[in-house]
């Protein structure tokens, strides 16, 4: 061992463990100390023992030494490396000594992979969630054995050819470490090389005919895509076995570069820093679950040095704390066989009323069972999504980001509705249309509204399952019915007076009044005019079906015919008795004069 340079080979910083016979298991930290497990320091300390047991172990020791400073091969085997890159074979970095610190579980829920995070999945069809495990100080792992359990106890794991490395085989490191493939840029024109049959013209090194001219290797080239085809030809021309090995050490026959080759791609073990795991409700395995959480579990990993990462006994299972989420587990899924429902609707507007006109902001106020995945669909008096957005809102299950909440509220707005409305353009027309009693209106269509008519909605949404719900305006919701009043009201009296002693005239300094009387109660409107000048509305009796409107003519008001303007809509003012109201005399035009 005095002939190697121990810093290119062991890594001294901090410590690396060397064995010996004489001063058993040596912390060692700097070179002179390698000099007390050196070969020579050994055969010295020999004659301390049994004869027998110390040749024994010399033995041992000289293999290992071979192993690790000239072949690699237990940095290779992952099992307490001390070797570095110079060690020609080993393709590993220089390993520290001692224990490495425990890490845990980490899953990828919704990083940069694009992995689950505790899913919602349907169990009634073949709902397929991934996700992407590893451990959280990002070391190299084996395959993960990974189960699911629900709430009933049933178990079921996740098949291996489901759990697959994240970046592919070019992410991967194989220990012990695979050989350079023997027939590595040999022209296989006719296809003869690794056919199964032994052609004694192709059989010399490297790549010695594929391996077809030994028993032990032929037919086991796992690169071969007809490799029972291969074996099948295997001895119809006999053997001739050139390939084979000598141990450097013994000086004995070893293994040829095919069965080492074949080995270690039999035996090695893939290692990533990620693994791909897929669940399919419709896997043969996935059957039968109930509803509500499905808990995931990882066991069995080992690291580059062969170590259990998590630091406990082989086979313990372990869950997961999401990087994406801290403290929420992201290696979990929530089971539904059923759709999510629309629990509660409920209109309410700006003003309070449930008959309203134009102007008036309403709101359909939604319950629905569980978070769809994204905002519902919204349609209100059959104008859609735009401009109706729906919007989370806190209620007692949970807040607006809530995605654990048991349900979730939606509110989903207009600012005003309008006649032209589809829905409510056409339940004008039935309203407007002669009744015919051979023509029956749907359920749909009959008119609940004493004035106006109805506001139909309709909501669809995905939910976090990934089924589709549609819900509409229906008696099988709590919807209170908000009514659109369409229908003006009607002028029936319009009543003028003047402070002058002629009732048809007014001039400077007299007073005009007008006095409108309609078929209904209004809002007192907010502006008019009087003979193109400002007048101010006021209430005119009790029952809220009269306003008046008072001027006080100037000298600038201009002379002609009054005419009253109330909210841009021109009153007519003409000479006309009302048939059925004999008690008021002709409503006489006033004209302003300046006489």
């Amino acid at each position: 061992m005095s002939t190697f340079l121990v810093p290119d080979y062991v890594a001294l910083n901090p410590v690396t463990t060397m064995y010996t016979l004489y001063y058993q298991n040596q912390a060692v930290n700097v070179s002179a100390r390698v000099g007390l497990v050196s070969l020579e320091n050994l055969q010295q300390t020999l004659p301390n023992f049994d004869r027998d047991a110390g040749a024994f172990y010399l033995a041992q020791h000289i293999t290992t030494s071979h192993l690790l400073f000239q072949v690699g091969g237990v940095c290779g085997a992952a099992n307490g490396p001390n070797c570095r890159g110079t060690c020609g074979t080993c393709d590993d970095v220089a390993v520290q000594g001692g224990p490495r610190a425990d890490t845990t579980l980490h899953v990828d829920g919704g990083g940069t992979r694009g992995g689950a995070c505790a899913p919602t999945l349907r169990t009634a069809v073949d709902d397929t969630a991934v996700w992407f495990v590893g451990v959280t100080d990002n070391r190299l792992v084996s395959k993960p054995t990974v189960r699911f359990t629900d709430t009933a106890g049933a178990t079921f794991v996740v098949h291996a050819s489901l759990v697959t490395p994240a970046d592919g085989l070019s992410g991967t490191t194989v220990r012990p470490a695979i050989p350079a493939y023997p027939c590595d840029g040999v022209i296989n024109v006719d296809l003869r090389v690794g056919d199964g049959v032994c052609d004694p013209d192709l059989n010399f090194p490297p790549c010695f005919d594929g391996g077809d001219c030994c028993e032990d290797s032929c037919g086991l080239d796992t690169t071969k895509t007809n490799v029972d085809d291969v074996a099948a030809a295997c001895g119809t021309n006999s053997y001739e076995c050139l390939d084979r090995g000598v141990d450097t050490t013994t000086g004995n026959e070893a293994e040829g570069v095919w069965k080492t080759y074949n080995d270690a791609v039999t035996e090695g073990t893939t290692l990533s820093t990620r693994w791909r795991i897929e669940v399919s409700m419709g896997g043969t395995s996935a059957t039968g679950l109930v509803d509500g959480l499905l808990l995931g579990e990882a066991c069995c990993m080992r690291d580059d040095a062969g170590a259990e990462p998590f630091g406990n006994e082989h086979g313990v299972f372990v869950g997961s704390a999401a990087a994406a989420a801290p403290g929420a587990n992201c290696l979990q899924a929530t089971l539904s066989s059923s759709p999510s429902v629309i629990l509660e609707a409920e209109f309410f507007t700006a003003s309070g009323d449930l008959t309203i006109g134009v102007n008036d902001q309403v709101t359909l106020a939604l319950t629905l069972s569980g978070i769809p995945r994204v905002a519902p669909n919204c349609t209100i008096a059959g104008v859609a999504s735009v401009p109706v957005a729906a919007t989370r809102v806190s209620n007692d299950a949970g807040g607006t980001t809530d995605n654990t909440a048991a349900n979730s509220t939606w509110h989903c707005t207009r600012s005003s509705l309008s006649e032209i409305d589809p829905d409510i353009s056409y339940l004008i027309g039935l309203e407007q249309a002669p009744v015919d009693p051979n023509n029956q209106r749907a359920p749909a269509d009959v008119n609940p509204c004493s004035v106006g008519v109805l506001t139909r909605w309709v909501v669809d949404f995905t939910d976090a399952a990934g089924y589709f719900v549609k819900g509409a305006t229906s008696a099988n919701f709590n919807v209170n019915q908000v009514c659109f009043d369409y229908d003006k009201p009607d002028v029936t009296l319009i009543v003028q007076g003047t402070t002058n002693n002629d009732p048809r005239f007014a001039k400077a300094g007299d007073k005009v009044t007008l006095t409108v009387f309609l078929d209904r109660p209004i809002d007192l409107p907010t502006r008019a005019l009087l003979a193109l000048a400002d007048c101010t509305p006021t209430r005119a009796g009790s029952a809220g079906v009269a306003f008046t409107c008072p001027l006080d003519v100037l000298g600038t008001t201009p002379e002609g015919p009054v005419e009253l303007l109330v909210e841009g809509t021109y009153f007519p003012i003409t000479t006309f008795r009302l048939p059925d109201r004999p008690d008021y005399p002709d409503c006489l035009l006033i004209h302003i004069t300046r006489y």
